[in-house]
């Protein structure tokens, strides 16, 4: 085989190896970073302990991660968490909280997590949510404990999570799946994000409580990837059509 050969095959390998990338996809790992502020429901809505140097309540259900990829026009989430998605104190009953996403007019968009263990679920444009305290409220007893977002919050002023969508319009279907990894349960979920309106290398703020009481709180913010354009996709064509022809030309010598 000659240089100039060589020299073809090897400019139209890098290429058809460049044009993958967009295809591939991005990703992104959300640490849990957020420290809880906590509250009792035995107390009036408006009076709470607000101590934000918690990372979680109960290390049964410590949330560690969240993995984000982007491939194409969608997304998938892998939640790590202790969590195994349900806890029963009677008359306590605790499930896994919805996953909110904040597309830069507040948290409006929500995964309905009720359903995961279903397989299926949506995506829903949020009209009203619930809070720790409307959920749990009057059912708690003692000094049983339940947390709340405290980033930016004070006593006066606390800031609740947003753990349950009680009602909303779905705009798009998300497939679930779980797996295991070391000592974690990994709730995965996949659905197109186009519904979401942004543009490659906008912001998308992720937020789960890990279940009603918020015994964990994660919460990150991640760039748009770009979803391959038609362009890219021809190139990508144009580099296996180049590689055909030059193994064609070498059969025939």
């Amino acid at each position: 085989m000659g240089d100039q050969m060589k020299k073809s095959i090897t400019v139209i390998f890098l290429v058809t190896l460049l044009s993958f990338v967009p295809i591939l996809g991005y990703s992104y790992t959300i640490d849990d970073t957020t420290l809880l502020g906590i509250g009792r429901t035995s107390d009036p809505l408006d009076e709470y302990r607000n101590r934000g140097t918690t990372d979680y309540l109960g290390s049964d259900f410590n949330t560690v991660g969240i993995d984000v990829e982007f491939s194409g026009s969608y997304i998938t989430l892998d939640l790590y968490t202790k969590f195994d998605g349900s806890f029963s104190t009677p008359p306590v009953e605790l499930s896994l909280a919805d996953v909110f996403f904040n597309t830069g007019s507040g948290w409006n968009y929500a995964i309905d997590m009720s359903t995961f263990f279903n397989d299926t679920g949506a995506l829903y444009l949020v009209s009203g949510i619930q809070t720790s305290e409307d959920i749990l409220h009057g059912k708690t007893y003692g000094v049983w404990d339940y947390g709340r977002y405290s980033e930016g919050s004070t006593s006066e002023n606390p800031i609740n999570p947003l753990v349950n969508m009680t009602e909303g319009t779905a705009k798009s279907s998300v497939a679930f799946s779980q797996g295991f990894d070391l000592d974690y349960h990994v709730y995965s979920m996949t659905f197109d994000y186009s519904v979401f309106g942004l543009a490659a290398g906008d912001n998308l703020d992720i937020y789960w409580a890990t279940a009603y009481c918020a015994n964990d709180i994660i919460t990150g913010s991640v760039d748009v990837a770009p979803v391959p354009e038609p362009a890219t996709m021809l190139l990508f064509g144009t580099g296996l059509a180049g590689l055909a022809t030059i193994s064609l030309r070498r059969k025939k010598k």
